[in-house]
């Protein structure tokens, strides 16, 4: 018996090639990316019990707001860009803002923002122009951060709140 024959044969397929995508995305889609908002996995936000880690919140835990209360967060969303859509929405990549960028202190470490997440323009540190993390670019010690892939972490307290980051506030979605 011959080896070569008692093998199944394997057909030569031709892989399965996607077609071209825009690299400027139109439409609904891009109306959700000027939309994207969200905290960095590593960003500190305070809460009743100290500065944690976006990702690290949960529902029920109570975080720090403007006026000195503790709201409850009544629900988390986490949206995960992978690689291959961060290659093909540049604009969705995080912006990282330098510890001290600011001010003095402010932010006390580095943050990592959404790019459309929306920063409280009351604080003395900022122009009244600056009220989003893409406009932050502008300034010195802050840029877009490239990642192979991003969680951005939201969450809702069921009213809307100011929440402090690393000492700079941050606006939340209600």
């Amino acid at each position: 018996m011959n080896v070569m024959s008692a093998m199944p044969t394997v057909e030569n397929r031709r892989p399965k090639v996607a077609g071209a995508r825009s690299k400027s995305p139109t439409g609904e889609r891009e109306r959700s990316l000027n939309q994207l908002i969200g905290f960095g996995p590593m960003s500190r936000v305070s809460t009743a019990f100290g500065e944690v880690p976006a990702q690290a919140l949960r529902e029920r835990d109570r975080v720090r707001t403007k006026t000195g209360e503790y709201l409850e967060i009544q629900k988390i969303d986490r949206i995960t860009l992978d690689e291959d859509f961060l290659q093909y929405h540049p604009g969705a990549q995080p912006i990282l803002i330098r510890a001290g960028a600011l001010a003095t202190n402010i932010p006390k470490a580095d943050v990592v923002l959404a790019p459309y997440q929306q920063i409280d323009k009351s604080q003395p540190c900022l122009q009244s122009s600056t009220n989003r993390a893409v406009d932050m670019l502008q300034k010195s010690h802050c840029l877009r951060k490239i990642e192979p892939m991003i969680t951005y972490t939201i969450f809702h307290c069921g009213q809307p709140a100011t929440v402090n980051c690393e000492g700079l506030w941050i606006d939340t979605a209600p």
